[in-house]
């Protein structure tokens, strides 16, 4: 069917562009819009295929739907924002316009479908509107996004200044009492030392010697864990993961600790295969069992005793157990031993002073090889202290 100019010529004042193809394809209107907007005149465009100038339409996909229009079906719409644009211009600066498309059948006279109008809205400007909208809201986002993480920080810094000042309060409180206390012990004890010599009581000289020795002792344990423990928080602690024999390091400690365990008469054993290997700091597993060991002795009564083992577990990690017959932990109490924001410390069973500061360290030092520690313990049945290294430390 062939369409005469002025069939449609009303279609040429519209500010859309339309057109009317066959069932063949064959163009039969194209309005003066479609010339301007697509660079084609009617002359040389109308009665060509339309696949020949603008050939996406001949996709299967597309094709199929169109077809559809002429036995009935609704009309068919299509958008260049989600397929390949269908009308290109000669000029290339023209090719990336946007279009919304609608393919609608005709009916003629006896109520049969032979055309399909085509019509085309540029919605360029609209598209990089929304795009523009799109990237404003995106930087909005960012922006967001950025706030909300200096927030963060904020309240990361904010707690970093709290544990600071516990940390800080927690120096005061040892450098006001637990240093100061055995100082005064000693003091005491040296005056009440030479009077003994000057009235040559050897009894009592032997009795302040060790009195002294054993205050002594116990201020140099607090301050090494102290040392330990401000070089920790100014970073200055190095951590050299070697090659460690368990049993070397376990039977060191316990020689630096006999001198306590023999005055409580109490049995120290030790349950390790021999040749097992650890990779772990050489200095901070040290400070471990100094700490842990001295800690069984001071919470086990006389004649008590302690067992220490380690050995490979199925999850491919070393298990460390310090097990002791003392006091023991109530349960309120043991969520406290491993804080720093909580000062807490009991007397041993012969009165011995403690800080807490020890446990603390053996935390910081133990989750810095990636590891846990932990406590079991019952009044009166004794505590028995647990912690792991995993086999490979990264």
């Amino acid at each position: 069917m062939i369409v005469e100019n002025n069939q449609y010529s009303v279609l040429d004042s519209v500010s859309i562009g339309i057109c009317i193809i066959d069932k063949d394809y064959i163009v039969q209107f194209w309005n003066e819009y479609m010339e301007e907007y697509t660079g084609f005149s009617k002359n040389e465009i109308q009665q060509k295929l339309l696949f020949d100038v603008f050939p996406a339409f001949q996709n299967k996909i597309y094709e199929a739907r169109i077809n559809n229009i002429f036995i009935g079906w609704p009309p068919v719409i299509f958008s260049s924002r989600l397929h390949t644009p269908f009308f290109l211009s000669k000029d290339i600066y023209n090719t990336k316009r946007y279009q919304d498309i609608i393919i609608t059948p005709v009916f003629s006279a006896d109520n049969n479908i032979n055309s399909a109008l085509i019509t085309i809205n540029d919605v360029t400007d609209l598209t990089e509107k929304l795009e523009e909208q799109k990237k404003l809201y995106l930087k909005s986002q960012e922006e967001l996004n950025a706030k909300t993480e200096i927030q963060e920080r904020l309240i990361r810094s904010e707690k970093q200044l709290k544990d600071l000042n516990a940390t800080k309060d927690k120096f005061f409180s040892l450098i006001a009492h637990d240093l100061i206390s055995p100082f005064n012990i000693i003091l005491g004890y040296s005056d009440m030392l030479a009077k003994s010599v000057h009235d040559n009581d050897y009894n009592e000289i032997e009795e302040f010697s060790q009195l002294i020795y054993s205050a002594t002792k116990r201020t140099h344990s607090l301050l090494v864990n102290l040392l330990d423990w401000s070089r920790l928080q100014t970073g200055r602690i190095s951590f050299n993961p070697v090659v460690v024999n368990v049993l070397d390091v376990i039977n060191e400690n316990i020689n630096l600790s006999k001198s306590s365990a023999n005055q409580k008469e109490i049995e120290i054993n030790v349950d390790i295969k021999h040749g097992l290997i650890v990779i772990a700091d050489i200095n901070m597993l040290n400070t471990i069992f100094r700490n842990l060991i001295s800690n069984a002795i001071k919470y086990t009564p006389l004649n008590g005793s302690i067992t220490i083992s380690a050995f490979y577990n199925s999850k491919s990690e070393f298990e460390f157990s310090i097990r002791d017959t003392g006091l023991g932990i109530k349960a309120d109490d043991i969520g406290k031993i491993f804080s720093i924001d909580v000062n807490f410390s009991t007397i041993g069973t012969a009165n011995e002073s403690g800080t807490g500061l020890g446990l603390m360290l053996c935390k910081e030092f133990i989750e810095r090889h990636k590891g846990k520690i932990w406590v079991e313990s019952k009044i009166n049945e004794g505590s028995n202290f647990k912690f792991i290294i995993p086999s490979q430390i990264t």
